[in-house]
């Protein structure tokens, strides 16, 4: 038992690893052509510029490790985009700066960016959403907010106070 629970963790925890500097991006407009490499092209130069003019961040294309459409064609009105960076850092200043997404063009205002997150945490970040929406719910007052906040693996509830 104790051995397949450490195998376990230990997968967990290469998973991690592995999506560590990838994001997904959610509501990316999706090419109608037809050839797979156009696609791709359009794809990949869709979030370079998301990530140079859009973000402000100084990097290369070379920095764009894959760029890939999650999912089936034509299962998905709008199939996400799996994101990943030669490194961290990009990623990080990427996830930084995702409020200049409010003043950007209207193709890039409804984009969502999200870490890439393992089974594991997509659970535990998804119970903690119910339980700010139970607590939000049993707050009388009406004066707070109950938002899930941080970073996969860490997440918490934080108590807002409305304005």
């Amino acid at each position: 038992k104790t051995i397949k629970e450490s195998r376990e963790h230990a997968a967990e925890i290469k998973d991690k690893e592995m999506r560590r500097n990838n994001v997904i991006i959610y509501r990316v407009p999706e090419s109608t052509e037809t050839e797979n490499q156009t696609r791709f092209k359009q794809d990949k130069d869709f979030c370079y510029k998301l990530v140079t003019s859009v973000l402000g961040i100084d990097c290369n294309e070379h920095e764009l490790k894959r760029v890939t459409r999650l999912g089936r064609r034509g299962d998905v009105e709008r199939r996400p985009i799996l994101l990943e960076f030669r490194s961290g850092g990009v990623k990080n200043r990427m996830m930084e700066s995702l409020s200049k997404l409010r003043d950007a063009e209207e193709v890039y205002k409804h984009l969502s960016i999200v870490h890439d997150m393992t089974k594991a945490e997509r659970a535990e970040c998804k119970s903690l959403v119910e339980e700010a929406k139970v607590r939000e719910t049993q707050d009388n007052s009406g004066e707070w907010m109950y938002r899930v906040r941080g970073s996969p693996g860490s997440y918490k509830i934080v108590k807002i106070r409305r304005s």
